[in-house]
């Protein structure tokens, strides 16, 4: 619940800066800058999990071989 709420909320604080963009830039342009910046912030946040995920996996291979507990 608590993920699903505060996903939520964050999204929303997001979506709130999107007319920020749209009042000083116009619409159109706006639009253009915030969709530009939040696909940068969000490949941005994919990479980053996928080195995490690279490494989780890596750690969790190597402890199955190992036969030893991760934490």
């Amino acid at each position: 619940t608590f993920g699903s709420r505060g996903s939520k909320a964050l999204s929303s604080g997001i979506n709130m800066f999107r007319k920020t963009f749209a009042t000083r830039m116009g619409d159109a342009a706006g639009a253009a800058m915030f969709m530009t910046m939040i696909a940068g912030i969000s490949s941005a946040l994919i990479v980053l999990w996928l080195f995490a995920a690279v490494y989780t996996a890596k750690a969790y291979n190597k402890a199955i071989k190992e036969n030893r507990v991760v934490c």
